[in-house]
């Protein structure tokens, strides 16, 4: 008997991106509404996305930039990439 829960690889990859997003927006210290345009923002991209190779590390990164710029909460890019690189580490 299967069960109507089933997790797919996929969606367990995402659920480890997103957590690494969230880490990295609250070492950032971005708001709640910054860090969830960024979760849109990437569910959007890697759907559109999900065909072609990419780094989902990069678009999460790119995702928290891109979002910190959408809602006007200013993060500087130098301090992003390092947050971003210690935590894939």
């Amino acid at each position: 008997m299967t069960s109507l829960s089933t997790i797919t690889d996929d969606e367990k990859k995402r659920d480890v991106i997103i957590s690494y997003m969230f880490e990295c927006a609250a070492k950032l210290r971005l708001s709640i509404v910054t860090t969830a345009s960024a979760a849109v923002i990437y569910h959007k991209c890697s759907s559109y996305l999900e065909k072609t190779d990419f780094d989902q590390y990069t678009l999460a990164a790119t995702a928290l930039s891109l979002a910190s710029k959408y809602e006007e909460e200013h993060v500087k890019i130098r301090d992003l990439i390092n947050v971003t690189y210690r935590y894939v580490l």
